[in-house]
């Protein structure tokens, strides 16, 4: 057994070598043919049709949860995505919940792990991304369990037998979802861990040259240092506007919260005052999807109404008090 068999076999569905399962109920034909309708809408770009014809699938009793949980579960994951397309983030979360409560409620087979898995991994990683889109900046579930269920999600995405770090393996493959992580640990009030996780980002980004994603990465990095440690001394590099680049409205957001800590306040406000970019209606109805790390930058450049709050708040909290 592979050192990343293992550790998923422990972490996410223990005791997999079970006895072979009783004889399950089988689907309709009327039932495959709406299934496979479902999901061709689905990438088809009719993700409103895609849902229909999944909920009827579900009715089948060959999909209950006790006959077949492992394609229960697949279905409600599908169901969260289509629901994903269409911006129902709340509608989307419930559906990634059952899916995860699904994949989660039984033992599977040896032969199922794999699938469930990777079912399981999609589940938890679109269950986040919908808290979010439900609630932006304040998801309905607690950031400390969105935390772990990112964490989960990612190290379960991890395809290689041969890693030590599942997370960084995972989050290596797709470093949003590093970015994401270090911002659920960061709500849950874990700066450290979340600094961790930004400075992976950061690297990962690096990796696939993606300089810009990188660089935001780090500046969250260095923001999420500053909230852990009191003592914590930020680079030089946290003070400085970078000008003419797209990295400037990032750099007035670091260079706000280094100067305000610093009690510098006449020079936070100047970063933090600047002229916002006004967003396409493309932009506008992206910026709808959740808070993903490009959602965050789009929210800093166009003069968020929750930046310009944060702004405020941090200059009345140092300002010394009146004579």
């Amino acid at each position: 057994l592979s050192r990343r068999a293992f550790t998923l076999a422990t972490m996410a569905i223990p005791n997999v070598l079970l006895s072979p399962a009783p004889e399950q109920i089988t689907p309709t034909a009327e039932t495959i043919s709406t299934l496979q309708a479902g999901v061709s809408d689905l990438y088809s770009a009719k993700p409103a049709e895609s849902v229909a014809k999944l909920r009827k699938v579900l009715e089948d009793p060959a999909f209950g949860a006790d006959n077949d949980p492992l394609g229960r579960g697949s279905i409600y994951r599908l169901l969260g995505d289509a629901s994903s397309v269409l911006v129902k983030h709340a509608e989307s979360y419930g559906y990634y919940s059952s899916a995860v409560d699904s994949l989660t409620g039984y033992e599977p087979s040896a032969d199922d792990a794999v699938t469930v898995n990777s079912e399981l991994s999609l589940s938890l990683i679109g269950k986040t991304r919908a808290a979010y889109g439900v609630g932006v900046p304040s998801p309905p579930s607690p950031p400390s369990s969105l935390a772990k269920d990112l964490e989960r999600g990612i190290a379960l995405s991890c395809t290689s037998d041969y890693e030590d770090d599942l997370l960084l393996c995972g989050g290596n493959k797709n470093p949003f979802l590093l970015w994401e992580l270090g911002r659920a640990r960061r709500d849950a009030a874990s700066y450290s861990s979340a600094a961790d996780a930004f400075k992976a980002g950061k690297e990962a980004f690096k990796r696939q040259g993606d300089n810009l994603r990188s660089y935001l990465c780090s500046c969250d990095e260095v923001l999420a240092r500053m909230e852990a440690d009191d003592g914590y001394k930020p680079p030089a590099s946290a003070y400085e506007i970078v000008r003419d680049s797209p990295k400037e409205w990032k750099s007035r957001e670091l260079a706000f919260f280094a100067l305000a800590r610093d009690g510098r306040l006449s020079e936070a406000e100047k970063a933090a005052t600047f002229e916002p970019e006004q967003p396409s209606k493309g932009k506008e109805e992206e910026a709808k999807k959740g808070w993903t790390l490009d959602d965050d930058f789009d929210r800093i450049k166009s003069g968020r109404k929750e930046w310009e709050k944060i702004a405020s708040e941090k200059l009345r909290e140092n300002l010394p008090p009146k004579a």
